[in-house]
Parts: C-alpha cells; sequence; structure tokens
C-alpha cells in the first residue's frame, strides 16, 4: 500500500482505507495474486476494532461504532473474495493481537513485546495497562478491574473474530502473536464459545507467532512451548482445525534455526507458516522502517528464498505455507513462488 503512495497510520492502520478507498484494497490483492502469483491474500482486518473506531470517530456514538466495524470486518474479507474468486486461489481473514490496539496510545509496538499478558498485570497498579486499557476503552477498563486482563483479551477478541468467521472466509489467521497466553484464550475460549453461539464448525485456524529470535516468542516464551500446545488433542476437530502454526513479522535472519526448532517438534500433520519481513526495523514514534545498525543480515531475495527453497526440498515431509510481511511486496512473492514451484 505505501508503494501506491497510502500511508499506514492511526488505530486503524491499512484498514482505514476500507472506509476511505476499498478500490486500493482491492488492487493490492490483485497485485499480490496475478503479478505476485501468491495462494493465499490476508485479509485487510488487522487492526479493525470497536475501540480503534472510537480513537479515530470521537463523536462516533457506540452503537455506530458497533455496525461500522461489523461491515468493516465483513468488506475486508468479501473485498479479498472478490478479488481472488477468478484464480481460485484463498482467503486468510487477519486477526491481531491485543497490543497492536494500543500501540499508538504507547507510541511503542506492543505486539512485538506481549507483556501486556505479564503474570502481575492484574495485581500490579503500577503496570501499564491499568491506565492505556482505561484510555482504548472504559469498558474494557472497567472489566481489567474487575475480572483482569484475560477477560479483557476475551472481550476484546470476541466481536472481531465472530464478524470474520461469518464472512466465511477460508480461514482465520491469528498473527503477530506475541505471547502464547493470548493463542490460549482465542483457541480454548473465544472460537469454541463463537462457533458454539453460531452453531458453525469445520473453521480452520493459522497460528502465527512474533518471535525476537529462533527460540523464543516476543514475550520470552519458548517456541517448543507454543508448538506443544498446538500439538495437543484439547481442541474439538469437529469445531475447528489448527491447520498451521509459525512466526510472521520477524527478521529473515531468525528463520533457519526458528523453522528447526519448530519443525523438530511439530506434529507431521500440521503445516509450518512463515512469512518474514523484509528485515528492516520499525520505529513505531517515527511511523518509519531503517535499516538496523550493521546493516541487513538476510534480505529476503537473496538469502530467504533460497533457504526456503532447499529447506522444503530437503524436507518433502513437511507441508509450508510461506510468504513476506512488512516492506515485502508482489514482486518478492513472485519469486519466491517460481523458487518454489521450480
Amino acid at each position: 500500500m505505501t508503494e501506491l503512495g497510502l500511508e499506514l497510520n492511526g488505530s486503524l492502520w491499512g484498514a482505514n482505507y476500507l472506509l476511505e478507498n476499498p478500490k486500493a484494497i482491492a488492487k493490492v490483492h490483485s497485485d499480490y495474486v496475478h503479478e505476485g502469483l501468491c495462494d493465499i491474500c490476508t485479509s485487510s482486518s488487522y487492526q479493525i476494532s470497536q475501540e480503534g473506531l472510537a480513537a479515530d470517530h470521537v463523536s462516533m456514538k457506540e452503537e455506530e461504532r458497533i455496525e461500522l466495524a461489523s461491515r468493516m470486518f465483513r468488506d475486508s474479507v468479501q473485498i479479498a473474495r472478490k478479488v481472488v474468486r477468478e484464480k481460485e486461489k484463498l482467503v486468510a481473514a487477519s486477526v491481531s493481537c491485543f497490543g497492536a490496539s494500543i500501540s499508538n496510545l504507547l507510541g511503542e509496538a506492543k505486539e512485538y513485546f506481549g507483556d501486556y499478558l505479564d503474570e502481575d498485570a492484574d495485581s500490579n497498579s503500577g503496570h501499564y495497562v491499568h491506565k492505556f486499557v482505561k484510555q482504548l476503552s472504559e469498558k474494557l477498563g472497567e472489566t481489567l478491574e474487575k475480572s483482569g486482563m484475560e477477560q479483557v483479551i476475551y472481550d476484546f477478541h470476541y466481536p472481531r473474530v465472530r464478524e470474520l468467521i461469518l464472512a466465511e472466509p477460508d480461514f482465520i489467521l491469528l498473527e503477530t502473536m506475541p505471547v502464547l497466553k493470548e493463542v490460549e484464550i482465542l483457541c480454548d475460549r473465544v472460537i469454541p464459545d463463537i462457533l458454539k453461539e453460531l452453531n458453525k464448525k469445520g473453521i480452520k485456524v493459522m497460528i502465527s507467532f512474533y518471535c525476537k529470535d529462533g527460540l523464543h516468542t516476543g514475550h520470552g516464551e519458548s517456541i517448543e512451548k507454543c508448538v506443544e500446545y498446538v500439538n495437543q488433542d484439547r481442541f474439538n476437530p469437529s469445531l475447528f482445525e489448527i491447520f498451521a502454526v509459525g512466526a510472521n513479522c520477524i527478521s529473515p535472519s531468525i528463520v533457519p534455526i526458528l523453522i528447526e526448532n519448530i519443525h523438530t517438534h511439530l506434529r507431521k500433520d500440521i503445516s509450518i507458516i512463515l512469512y518474514p519481513n523484509s528485515g528492516e526495523i520499525y520505529d513505531n514514534l517515527t511511523k518509519s522502517w531503517s535499516i538496523p545498525q550493521g546493516g541487513l543480515d538476510w534480505l529476503y531475495d537473496r538469502d530467504f528464498i533460497p533457504f526456503i527453497k532447499k529447506w522444503s526440498e530437503n524436507h518433502p515431509e513437511r507441508k509450508l505455507v510461506i510468504g513476506g510481511c512488512c516492506r515485502t511486496n508482489p514482486r518478492n512473492i513472485k519469486k519466491l513462488a517460481n523458487s518454489l514451484n521450480h
């Protein structure tokens, strides 16, 4: 979208163009399908929330925000579906972590840390969540004081995931998840409760963590522990299936260690999903990307694509879902597709 001259700022990030310029979102999907040869398009729903609308549309009444958020979730899937239909490609409905919703308030990308679910977040009145959750939403602030952060996460995600399930994507994609506890809340409580309410079943879910290195999530849990959670038979297969697990928004340089760590511990019937950034670093204060000190260790085209091709050839038994996250583009994905298909 930045190549089209569109800014990705504000509480809604790129989702604001569902309201301002839906044709631009359709063009991005089209570029990835036709020029990029991609098989799965991700909906532009990553940062949609009633709370985000409240921040960007202060005068809007609550019932108007609820209806508008619902329409935006549906539109995000329908726009992608319309583009991919002629090529028989798939749509993944994007669900961001809670941290993405408070990053603008704090001036820090909390989707990379997950510390809003620290063990002492409820009991420590000095923890930042007690101030900023109230700023995000008075209602969620009351929930925090009465029931704690885990219930805040539940209440935040429930209406978002519900609307996306109603839009009938091919997958629900929980992405840039920095802390295992949030995934547990989504998979153990939110998704099952929604499916029971709607009397739906057969949903496919992909889980993509944010990892600070090849061994740990942003919050510090071992990726092995995350994989062990996914491996369990605790999920009702008649309700939903965890189709893939992995990471996104990561540096390409950590992929070799990370993919081996996931592959070693993951059940053979579950795919690995990986879609790293270009390798650049995002500054939440300046809203800009920069090359890290010392330069880029790995480049997406030069290093990541040859590596993942060789890895897939050496591990033909493991199914992969591979793509690109921030600062990658359809040209990168075309090179990836051509490499993996030849």
